[in-house]
Parts: structure tokens; C-alpha cells; sequence
């Protein structure tokens, strides 16, 4: 990859948690040359004092925190030196208000905050609103492939990105308005049947 696009991209790198702390810190290694701007979750995100000898020894930042619920969490994953970058999901973690205080904090420890978000529409641009105001802020997730579907869902009022950039929607509120009638056809929900029984779940109203 980095081959194929040179220095025009950063790539950063989803390990899934799949490394213990001893070949996570090999694999850091190995990958060094190629210049990934992060290693994202090489081991358990519940387990800091495993990240933070993992981020010791890593010549490469470790990012981490898409699974964790609160600042508290996130205090505990800094105190230990976990990641330099944190990766909180607003609805994971509590909301706008919430997220903006886990980024905060991550400031006080000298953490950039790269949130995560694969959650439709409306949590993609309640987490843009959160970080526009964020000293700290590095980069958002983004899944291009659902540009078109959310422009769809939200009229045209969904901001798509250009080249790694977006404007913020203008809007009140958010910014955007969302079709929820069309969101329910196009998006239903599916629950799984776990128990051999019938499925039941909830639905988008």
C-alpha cells in the first residue's frame, strides 16, 4: 500500500484485537518503515496496562476506545499511557456532551482524538459537530460507500466529504433532515434469532 500511494496518504492500520502485548510490539515493529499514522486496537480495549506497554515499546501511536462507554474508561486507558490517540464513538459513549468531555480530557494527556463511526447519518454528523470545536481533533472515520444512501435519506442535507474535507451542515440542529419513513424501508431492522424461537426486536418509528 504504501508502495502504491507514496506519501499522498496516511494509512492507518485495524488490528481487531488480535495481538497479545509480546507480538503486538513485534508487529509495531515491523510495520515501522511503512509510516502508518496509527495501529488501531492491537490488543484487548479493556485491558490499558496491556496498551500501555504495547504503546511503550510501539514506534508507531496506538489508538484505541471505540468500545469504551465513558471518560471514566478513557481516564484509566490514558492513565496508563494506552494510546495516543482515542477513538470514542458518540453513541457508544454517551452523546455530544460526553464525547466532548472524553476529548477534553484526552487534551489534558497530550491524546489526539480520532472518533469512530459507522452508525448512519445522524450519529456521523452529531460526532462532526462534536469535534469541530475540538483543540485535539485529528481525523473523523468515514465510510464513503454510504455517501449516497445518507444523501438520499436526508435530501441532499447529509455533508459529503471532497478530497478528505466537508463543511459542516448549516442547518439548525444538526444540520440535516432525515426521511424516516424512507430510512425504515431502506434500512430495516433485523433482528437475530438467538434462542430457536420467533425474532422480535424494535423498529425505527
Amino acid at each position: 500500500m504504501r508502495k502504491a500511494v507514496g506519501d499522498r496518504l496516511d494509512l492507518c492500520l485495524e488490528a481487531a484485537e488480535s495481538f497479545s502485548a509480546r507480538s503486538a510490539i513485534q508487529f509495531t515493529r515491523a510495520i515501522a518503515p511503512y509510516r502508518p499514522l496509527f495501529l488501531e486496537e492491537p490488543t484487548w480495549r479493556e485491558n490499558p496496562a496491556a496498551l500501555g506497554e504495547i504503546a511503550a515499546q510501539s514506534p508507531i501511536p496506538i489508538a484505541t476506545g471505540e468500545g469504551l462507554f465513558s471518560r471514566y474508561e478513557f481516564r484509566q486507558l490514558l492513565d496508563a499511557k494506552g494510546a495516543a490517540i482515542v477513538q470514542p464513538d458518540v453513541i457508544h459513549a454517551g452523546g455530544i456532551t460526553e464525547i466532548r468531555k472524553i476529548a477534553a480530557l484526552a487534551e489534558t494527556y497530550g491524546a489526539e482524538i480520532v472518533p469512530h463511526q459507522c452508525s448512519g447519518p445522524i450519529a456521523h454528523v452529531a460526532s462532526l459537530a462534536a469535534m469541530s470545536v475540538c483543540r485535539n481533533f485529528l481525523i473523523q472515520e468515514w465510510e464513503a460507500a454510504d455517501d449516497g444512501l445518507y444523501r438520499e435519506l436526508t435530501g441532499g442535507s447529509y455533508p459529503v466529504q471532497k478530497n478528505g474535507v466537508i463543511a459542516l451542515p448549516e442547518g439548525p440542529g444538526l444540520g440535516i433532515e432525515v426521511d424516516f419513513a424512507q430510512f425504515k424501508k431502506r434500512c430495516p431492522y433485523k433482528p437475530i434469532n438467538r434462542t430457536g424461537g420467533e425474532a422480535r426486536g424494535p423498529v425505527l418509528n
